[in-house]
């Protein structure tokens, strides 16, 4: 059960490493990490997110790295439904720019339901019992 949902999205423009990634996840959770004691961490899976430097600096802010769930699979990933119910609603509003794609991805990003979220996760356990159940 997921007690509180913090979301923060932010664009990385340009390229990137594991150090830089760290720095922009340092800047985002600033705020949020004196209001919290421990705190999972789940994102896409870019080879420079999944380092060892990179979850020492996570693990340094008492963040855990959730990354044992199964990539590209939107049944058993929570993310990959959220991105899909944001590529949707991007979609249906035509972006014509970068800057206009940006920022329907910003006003997805904000206005997808926190019960939306909260289905998708909590709907995980019965999937997996599904899988079993039907697995040879």
């Amino acid at each position: 059960m997921v007690d509180l949902l913090i979301s923060v999205f932010l664009f990385i423009r340009g390229l990137t490493n594991t150090t830089t990634y760290i720095q922009y996840l340092q800047a985002a959770f600033r705020s949020h990490l004196r209001h919290i004691d421990r705190f999972s961490f789940i994102h896409d899976r870019p080879t420079w997110a999944h380092t060892v430097l990179a979850h020492y600096g996570l693990r340094t802010h008492r963040i855990t790295c959730v990354d044992n769930y199964p990539p590209v699979n939107p049944d058993l990933n929570a993310v990959e439904s959220v991105w899909s119910w944001m590529n949707r609603y991007v979609q249906r509003h035509h972006p014509n720019s970068q800057k206009h794609l940006e920022r329907l991805v910003q006003q997805a990003w904000n206005m997808i339901p926190q019960n939306v979220i909260r289905g998708y996760i909590n709907n995980i356990p019965n999937i997996c019992e599904h899988i079993i159940a039907n697995h040879d």
